[in-house]
């Protein structure tokens, strides 16, 4: 049985997409706790371990579960919501991170939402994509630079932390540029090199192995478990992070890491991650970060 807490102030925020694209609602979900008493968070079960205390939420729903994905497709569901669904919506303001579609719009009609948001995730052109979110959600305009930290800063690391991959082999710098800035860093601090990959960086594992190996460095690589393990190492290990226009990326300049972000494909303007030790970089600038 669903159920929502009373009131007519209740929202229901919707954040599908990965991991960078859920690090950089948060800033959205923490100023709704203000506006509504009663909040109903929709997205990942992965990404609950990294919600900060200040991110409040009164309930939870997998967005992979047959209710929540009434709201992606309400009009496959023969023009009716459970009576469940129904319900919980009625009344309630919808974060929905999606470009508008007139026709997803007319099939929401069904929940009777007080009134639908819908937050563009994927923006052309600057300004940062976060104060495009703010803007969409009736938030007071908000400068990226100034957004107040998601959790304390307490990086304790020695080492230089890389992440050679990203989600699309297009925002990757070369192997080769990260071996490289890795021989910087142990010219000048002796050492410490740890490098991290997800699923889907696997295939770089080997090439970036014999990179190392071929310089002599000395490197530890790691594939943590989940996301709060990661988010335990790089609080732990991390001095300064590299890494590419990532979900990681994204994560280690939260966390109050100082990061270099590598930038490829993607605009900088609207996708740098949020952080006071932010450093934008390209293939070719990056390797000469000062250590």
């Amino acid at each position: 049985m669903l159920s929502s807490g009373d009131g007519a102030e209740r929202a229901i925020f919707v954040r599908r997409g990965g991991l960078g694209d859920f690090i950089l609602s948060l800033p959205v979900l923490r100023a709704l706790s203000t506006r509504h008493s009663w909040i109903c968070l929709v997205t990942r079960r992965r990404y609950l371990d990294l919600v900060p205390p200040s991110c409040r939420y009164d309930m939870f729903l997998d967005c992979d579960s047959v209710a929540a994905t009434q709201l992606y497709a309400p009009t496959q569901q023969d023009g009716a919501s459970t009576p469940d669904m129904k319900a919980l919506c009625s009344g309630a303001s919808l974060y929905l991170f999606a470009r508008h579609d007139p026709h997803w719009a007319s099939g929401l009609d069904a929940f009777a939402f007080e009134r639908v948001y819908w937050l563009d995730p994927r923006p052309s052109s600057p300004p940062h994509v976060v104060e495009q979110f703010f803007l969409q959600a009736g938030l007071q305009p908000v400068d990226p630079a100034r957004v107040a930290s998601l959790w304390p800063e307490r990086p304790s690391g020695e080492q230089l932390w890389v992440h050679p991959g990203s989600g699309s082999p297009l925002k990757n710098a070369p192997l080769d540029t990260f071996a490289t800035v890795a021989e910087r860093w142990c010219a000048a601090n002796g050492g410490g090199v740890i490098a991290s990959f997800g699923e889907a960086d696997e295939a770089l594992i080997g090439p970036f192995v014999a990179a190392m190996r071929e310089r002599s460095l000395p490197y530890r690589c790691v594939q943590p478990g989940g996301l709060r393990e990661l988010q335990e190492h790089l609080l732990r290990e991390a001095k300064i992070y590299i890494g590419n226009d990532s979900g990681v990326s994204h994560l280690a300049a939260a966390l109050g890491i100082p990061t270099v972000a590598i930038f490829q494909a993607t605009d900088p303007a609207i996708w740098h991650p949020l952080g006071r030790r932010v450093t934008v970089a390209t293939a070719a600038s990056v390797v000469d970060t000062p250590f």
